[in-house]
């Protein structure tokens, strides 16, 4: 039933989502609302709500454009609720703003296979790279993913090999601006390299546990799927499914090696890639009770965290 309901891409699947996520997010905010003033949590909530609903609508757009999945609101619905799992997502704004702007970079990385206007979506795409690092410094680290691409669709070009470095001179400037205006670059570089910690005792509490490792297996198991899919695919779609691959790879290395912070809020640029994995697995799955109880059972995973953790 779930999986029939959600395999069209009606702006009501849409819909049910989205009232689905206020409805949690409003709960877990209230829960979790200390001595803020009222005016202060509230907007800082609705824009954070905000940020989220741009890049689930970012991911949808770069997911049905390049054909990553059929026309379904599977990864939409991966996403959310892989993202409801962890909640403490949602205490980090900074990595809700770098999330939209990876997605927005990775729309440009993916339409670089249209092989038209490339030199401004390499600098776009290098641009929202170098911006999302300024909310969430381990994002950099999505910068050999647009090295990839150019492989993969344009390498001939040598300008397109340097045009991340022209991204790189304007946010440079826009920075040594920024900084010159407020408390110096000195502090502005203290404050922008975020080091990595290694502490994953956090990592021994269910609460964060039962997910990780849900998380993980549901990753392995459709990656394999997937690269099973990728020896059959045509050359023209490939390169994009590779990428997917890669893109998962880096958000990988990203929460196990470069996280700040290890709250399960590391494992959110995961969820992009994963959602598209786990909605090809769907898609294609041959054992439809199977594919109904893996959505059922990511649909109820950060409910059943909440009520019985």
């Amino acid at each position: 039933m779930l999986r029939r309901f959600f395999a069209s891409s009606k702006p009501i699947n849409f819909v049910i989502i989205v009232i689905t996520l206020v409805v949690f997010l409003v709960v877990y905010f209230l829960s979790t609302w200390g001595v803020e003033p009222v005016g202060t949590f509230i907007l800082g909530k609705l824009g954070m709500i905000l940020g989220f609903l741009l890049t689930l609508g970012a991911l949808d757009f770069v997911v049905k454009k390049n054909g990553l999945t059929r026309k379904n609101s599977y990864a939409v619905l991966v996403f959310t609720f892989s993202t409801l799992a962890l909640p403490s997502i949602f205490s980090h704004a900074s990595i809700i703003v770098a999330g939209l702007l990876i997605i927005l970079a990775l729309r440009r990385i993916f339409s670089l296979r249209s092989k038209t206007d490339t030199h401004k979506k390499i600098f776009d795409a290098a641009f929202w790279i170098l911006i999302a690092s300024l909310f969430y410094f381990p994002s950099l680290l999505f910068l050999p993913l647009l090295y990839f691409a150019i492989i993969f669709y344009c390498p001939g070009n040598y300008r397109n090999w340097l045009m991340p470095f022209a991204s790189l001179i304007v946010v440079v400037l826009l920075v040594i601006t920024y900084a010159l205006y407020t408390g110096g670059i000195g502090v502005f570089v203290q404050s922008y390299i975020a080091f990595p910690t290694y502490d994953f005792t956090s990592y021994s509490a269910p609460r964060l546990l039962i997910p990780l490792s849900f998380f993980l297996a549901l990753y392995l198991w459709t990656v394999l799927k997937y690269l099973a899919l990728l020896n059959a695919a045509s050359q023209r779609h490939k390169p994009a499914y590779v990428l997917v691959i890669i893109t998962s790879l880096v958000a990988l290395v990203i929460a196990v090696g470069f996280a700040p912070v290890r709250d399960g809020s590391e494992l959110y640029f995961l969820f992009a890639p994963l959602s598209i994995l786990c909605s090809r697995y769907v898609e294609r799955g041959k054992s439809k009770w199977f594919n109904e109880l893996l959505l059922w059972m990511i649909i109820a995973l950060p409910l059943a965290l909440v009520i019985f953790l």
